[in-house]
Parts: C-alpha cells; structure tokens; sequence
C-alpha cells in the first residue's frame, strides 16, 4: 500500500475510534489474510474484527482513489513565492501565465 493510501487508512481507523499499529508495511488488499492481520496489528483500546478491519481498507482506498487528483496537483504546482511572482509579472505585463499554468494542471489531473 503506498504511503498516500496508508494516510487515508488510518485516517479513517482514527475515525473510527480505533487504536492500532503494524509490524512493518500495509500490504496490497489481495494479499491480507486474516492470518497476516493477527500477526501483524496491535490493537489498544476500542477491538477490531478482521472483518471491520477490511472494510475499513476498502473505504479508505476508494477515498484515496477519489482524491489522488489533489495530489497530483499539490505535486505540480510551483511554490507560493513562484505563483506570487508570476501573477505579479502578469499584471505588469498583460499577461495570462500564471492562470494558464493553473489551468493546464487543473485540466491534467481533473477532479474524479
């Protein structure tokens, strides 16, 4: 599971009121068996069913999946300094650089 992905699961075990580690990384859903889930989650506090545990995964993921867009975009876009300046030198010249850029990255990575 990547590291964006691991975000949204946790996430929403947070939410859900549990508390819970693991032993090295979060596999791929097809390869977690309930066997690999007792040996490698520790759970404090509220419990958590294999079961629960699984459909928790698969939220998560579809919640990462609906937005993988902002990050995408988070990834491309210039830092606040460089917008800043650009707008600037747009104003002065008459141009529309800064609202194109934004607009090719939109339009690159659109929302799901």
């Amino acid at each position: 599971m990547d590291a964006f992905k691991e975000k949204f699961l946790l996430k929403e075990l947070i939410d859900g009121g549990y508390s819970i580690g693991f032993t090295g990384d979060i596999p791929d859903i097809s390869l977690i068996t309930k066997s690999w889930f007792i040996k490698n989650a520790s759970i404090s506090g509220k419990a958590l069913s294999f079961e629960n545990f699984v459909k928790l995964y698969l939220q998560s993921i579809d919640k990462a999946d609906k937005n993988v867009y902002k990050e995408n975009r988070v990834k491309e876009y210039p830092s606040i300094e460089d917008q800043l300046d650009m707008l600037y030198w747009d104003s002065v010249n008459g141009t529309t650089k800064w609202k194109d850029l934004i607009a090719s990255i939109k339009s690159k990575y659109p929302k799901s």
